[in-house]
């Protein structure tokens, strides 16, 4: 019974807003996952393209959706986005593809000079601040529209409601999930230079997939943020609450302060002080005090070579002890329009009471680079790593206490392109090798799409296929897609279907279809949009029908 007070909070919400100003017409853009965080996918589109916090989407793999996303911290040219509901069981890598929906800034919140209030920049303003210098990656987005243009208290937001059924009768996995929140900003608050930013949600989970879990049956409050930050005119920065720094994002959830100034037009100091909420459901703990202590720095000039990164460390304590001792470097290198790199590197020092690993260890590592070679192809390689920190506050979430997964991680080698060629056709394809202890060898795909049907310009459809690769099977995997705007473009559909060719070291290679969807998103008016799918799965061990609804209301 608790699933309908849950959606009857979500319209009392909506009914209080239903005032407020509508916005301009939504559009998708296409961002690349940089890296994969504890906290959510870093991605390469930031305030630039018209991001901002609240924006929400989609993760693809292999060119089917993978996960529903929201954008929890932006900046001048990377976002953070933490993922809301996972639709498939896919796992996210470096380089699959984001689509978030954002929304044009509104009349009423044009500055004097034409340009958006700060909050969303239009999606053409150059990658320099006012001065034409350029703005590293991870600094604050430096707002070229005086503040006393701007309106004071600047309300941005969004509510949603989202519920999600799974049927299962092969077996008896299923289960209702029902999930509402909200994310916005108040910006200017009283004419001045504070800024509230929060998102949260609360959910519902019932069904015999989840008997005996945690909150099983519960609801659950979600506070990812809720933060006040004040920026001054000397470039100086103060945050307080809950928050995930853009600065440095590797820090995770901090509940505490922090602060940054600017030391000349190149480097920029900081700190943050603070308690990380609980691994489980990020409630407030006091067990592990953290301090983080970074500068970024910045160099080069547009249409040139240009480079920026932020180092930070970062200390902290577990139930009194000394726990964790981190180095992290973000790093972006810009040469001219040809080439951009992007890194992130972790390591961490063994200060703890843990044995498995001694010494300091490479903990994460992800180097991602592009090559637009010429308008109608883009060359791309990277390499990822990933070991768990071994940690006592990482060990207090095991369920069963065990050193197996302390272990050497996993590395992965990959490289890819994109060919766009006339008639709207284009062509992609990866390859990576994989080394890990569960895995080991070599995982490619290859994808086309043919953008444009006949008259339809804006449709398009998709082919992906992939290989299959494990300890005792192989075989080949295959999605194919439409996308089909109806309407005007305010409504969209969405069908697709899964197929696998798989066979073990006991069996054959079986043809199977794996799954068949139909996805449909509409744009009700400029403040509302409605989306829902359903989706048949088919297996061995699964016979099920998944349907989810969902709602949004922006002002």
């Amino acid at each position: 019974m608790r699933g309908p007070i849950v959606a009857g909070l979500l319209m009392g919400l909506l009914a209080s807003a239903s005032d407020q100003p509508a916005l301009a017409a939504e559009s998708t853009l296409e961002a690349r996952i940089l890296h994969e965080m504890a906290d959510g996918l870093y991605v390469d589109a930031g305030s630039n393209r018209g991001v901002k916090v609240g924006d929400n989407g989609m993760a693809l793999h292999n060119g089917a959706e993978a996960a529903r996303v929201e954008v929890t911290a932006v900046n001048l040219r990377s976002s953070l986005v933490r993922v809301m509901a996972w639709t498939s069981s896919e796992r996210l890598l470096p380089g699959d593809i984001v689509r978030i929906t954002t929304t044009g800034v509104s009349e009423a919140d044009r500055g004097a000079d034409g340009q958006g209030s700060g909050e969303k920049p239009s999606t053409l303003k150059p990658q320099t601040d006012d001065k034409g210098e350029f703005v590293p990656l991870l600094a604050p987005p430096v707002k070229s529209v005086a503040l006393a243009a701007d309106p004071a208290n600047a309300f941005h937001g969004r509510v949603w409601l989202r519920q999600l059924y799974q049927m299962d009768s092969k077996s008896s996995q299923d289960y209702a999930f029902t999930r509402v929140g909200s994310s916005g900003s108040i910006e200017r608050i009283e004419g001045g230079r504070w800024t509230l930013e929060w998102s949260g949600a609360l959910s519902y989970r019932t069904g015999s997939a989840f008997d005996g879990s945690r909150n099983d049956a519960e609801i659950r409050p979600d506070l990812f943020r809720f933060s006040l930050t004040r920026s001054f005119e000397s470039g100086a920065l103060l945050r307080l609450g809950r928050f995930l720094p853009p600065e440095l994002p590797a820090v995770g959830y901090l509940d505490g302060a922090q602060g940054e100034a600017l030391l000349n037009g190149h480097l920029r100091i900081g700190g943050m002080l603070g308690l990380k909420p609980t691994r489980r459901d990020l409630g407030v703990s006091v067990r592990e005090p953290t301090a983080v202590a970074y500068a970024t720095v910045e160099a080069g000039e547009r249409e040139s070579l240009r480079y920026s990164g932020t180092a930070g460390v970062l200390g902290s304590l577990y139930d009194g002890k000394p726990d964790r001792l981190a180095l992290f470097l973000d790093q972006r290198l810009g040469v001219s329009r040809w080439l951009w790199l992007y890194s992130t590197t972790e390591a961490d020092v063994d200060i703890g009471g843990a044995d498995v690993r001694n010494g300091i260890r490479l903990t994460r590592e992800d180097l991602y680079a592009t090559v637009p070679v010429a308008p109608w192809l883009e060359l791309r390689a990277g390499l990822d790593h990933y070991e768990r920190p071994d940690t006592e506050a990482e060990r207090d979430i095991l369920r069963v206490p065990t050193d197996q997964i302390f272990d050497n991680g996993y590395w992965r080698y990959w490289s890819g392109a994109t060919l766009r060629l006339p008639l709207g056709l284009e062509l992609g394809g990866e390859a990576g090798y994989i080394n890990s202890p569960g895995d080991d060898g070599v995982h490619w795909r290859a994808s086309a799409a043919k953008m444009g049907l006949f008259s339809w310009s804006n449709a398009s459809v998709r082919a992906t296929i992939y290989n299959l690769l494990g300890a005792d099977a192989d075989g080949y995997g295959g999605r194919f897609g439409a996308y089909l705007p109806l309407r005007n473009s305010t409504i969209f559909v969405e069908p697709s279907a899964g197929i696998r060719l798989l066979g073990t070291d006991q069996t054959s290679q079986d043809f199977e279809l794996t799954d068949v969807a139909l996805r449909a998103y509409w744009q009700a008016t400029s403040s509302w949009s409605l989306d829902a799918g359903i989706t048949y799965m088919t297996g061995t061990a699964v016979e099920a029908w998944l349907v989810d609804i969902g709602v949004s209301f922006r002002w």
